[in-house]
């Protein structure tokens, strides 16, 4: 795995294989409309996208196993708290230009919520759409594109601010997760 260092994240490149993130995919199922963290309704000028959680189990443990490793490069953020335990299980989500995918600006952290670190790999090829780019504002404000290729993960404070910019083209998929201080429930 080679790591590109870029404030105001982290990518670690090839943190799954081509094939392992077409399995990720085939793990698709019982998908709910995106919504966002603390509202009733769906709220589509913020976020147009489907998702379906993934619970630790022996048929997804090696993709849990492959997470963990980014979880232990909290510190690279900044943040030094002893222990992070995922939420909800992992999000599987889809945004399909048909439908006007994407998700606005927004923190994955708030009053809530007891989010530290959040991170998203990106499972399509970016080849295979336009737009849907995983992008942040840094300390002036300013977009910065995360490039992520295929299988590679960014990994951030849930502080920071970012989205995903609509996709104009086919269909993007990525797999996201949070982390927080104390024990959340992995149910939802």
């Amino acid at each position: 795995m080679k790591e590109k260092h870029h404030l105001p994240y982290q990518i670690i490149d090839n943190l799954f294989s081509a094939d392992e993130c077409q399995r990720i995919i085939s793990l698709w199922d019982k998908p709910e409309i995106g919504q966002i963290f603390g509202h009733e309704t769906p709220s589509p000028e913020l976020r147009i996208s489907e998702i379906s959680w993934i619970k630790p189990s022996k048929e997804t443990g090696w993709i849990f196993e492959r997470i963990a490793q980014v979880v232990l490069r909290k510190g690279d953020l900044g943040i030094s708290s002893e222990l992070f335990l995922l939420e909800h299980g992992l999000q599987l989500t889809f945004y399909n230009a048909e439908k006007g995918g994407h998700y606005y600006f927004h923190q994955d952290s708030g009053e809530k919520n007891t989010r530290k670190l959040s991170l998203s790999v990106l499972l399509s090829s970016p080849q295979m759409f336009d737009g849907g780019r995983l992008e942040f504002l840094d300390s002036q404000r300013k977009v910065v594109d995360s490039k992520l290729t295929q299988g590679s993960v960014a990994y951030f404070s849930s502080s920071q601010v970012h989205r995903v910019s609509p996709v104009l083209k086919n269909v993007r998929w990525s797999l996201v997760g949070w982390f927080s201080e104390r024990v959340e429930s992995i149910t939802q």
